[in-house]
């Protein structure tokens, strides 16, 4: 063999592999369980917000917990009402004897109160290095870079017992960039970026309080010589797991013996896993694993038992619904 087609070989040999298998990824939307446990609670109170913007965080808040539509959000005007009671207002704190006086009336209610503390938007412009292009002509690259920070505190109080659920600060940061060569980079548009950090802020608060939807990355394995598994993933990308487990399944039946027949099995416990059924996921993903002892295979193992943790938690959610 000539010296080129030697140089050639490891190319040609890694194309071969490549060709053959493969890796696929998906998204898959799973319902996540609120990470906050409210119990029997299922009205809130809003108080007012306060700091800076808090009128924009207060209507993020009410309009993103009645999305969620886990939760009666309690009428505005009769919450004053009942705070004028008791010479407050709704952005007062409130003490757990006063807590309690207020849960009597408007029965099991969480109480929710916020207080912006970080609402700030920064910007700097930086100049790369010069460069010459193709005819000589020496340019500079400059960046403009834009944050937005935004932080809120929020407090959580059962107006049944008076005691705190949860008091913590959430924070999101916005970023963008411009550029431009030989001059100033373009405008970047403060007020939007910092109404996208806030309204991630509150976003990531009600998912702390619902149960809410996350799409998820999954993957899935695919090779030449076993056809089944791209057909299943095919289906695994419509969310038709019956289908997809049934291809998983028969591709692990039909090539007994065969150096991938790992593949068919780990795709069966990612089907099954995905579909919420932990124990055949286990069980497949356990024998992709015998066949195959891959750490990918066991880490999935792994992912599964945390998916199923994770279902418990929701299914308890909703129950007390």
């Amino acid at each position: 063999m000539k010296p080129a087609q030697l140089r050639l070989l490891p190319a040609v040999v890694f194309f071969l592999l490549f060709s053959q298998c493969g890796t696929t990824t998906i998204i898959v939307p799973v319902m996540r369980p609120a990470e906050i446990n409210m119990g029997k609670l299922k009205k809130i109170a809003v108080a007012r917000v306060t700091g800076e913007a808090a009128l924009d965080v207060e209507d993020d808040l009410i309009s993103q917990l009645l999305e969620a539509r886990t939760y009666e959000v309690l009428d505005r005007v009769n919450i004053e009402k009942i705070l004028l009671e008791y010479r407050l207002s709704s952005s007062d704190l409130i003490d757990e004897r006063t807590a309690l006086q207020i849960g009597k009336m408007v029965g099991a209610a969480a109480f929710i109160s916020a207080r912006v503390s970080d609402y700030k938007y920064d910007e700097q412009v930086a100049q790369g290095d010069p460069y010459k292009d193709k005819d000589g002509k020496t340019h500079v690259r400059h960046t403009r870079n834009g944050a937005a920070k935004v932080t809120v505190n929020f407090k959580i109080t059962d107006l049944t017992t008076g005691k705190y659920i949860y008091s913590r600060d959430v924070t999101d940061v916005a970023t963008a960039q411009t550029f431009a060569v030989d001059g100033r980079p373009g405008r970047i548009d403060d007020d939007e970026m910092l109404k996208s950090a806030r309204r991630n802020v509150v976003r990531k608060f009600v998912n702390k309080i619902s149960p809410h939807w996350e799409n998820v990355n999954v993957r899935f394995l695919t090779d030449s010589d076993l056809p089944e598994l791209e057909s299943g993933v095919s289906y695994a990308k419509i969310r038709e797991w019956e289908r997809a487990i049934e291809l998983f399944q028969s591709a692990g039946e039909k090539y007994a013996g065969h150096k991938s027949r790992h593949k068919a099995y780990y795709n069966l416990g990612v089907a099954y896993e995905y579909s919420s059924q932990f124990g055949d996921a286990m069980a497949a993903l356990r024998k992709a694993y015998d066949l195959e002892p891959d750490n990918d295979y066991m880490a999935e193992m792994e992912n599964c038992r945390w998916r199923e943790r994770e279902h418990n938690r929701l299914k308890e959610q909703i129950k007390e619904e």
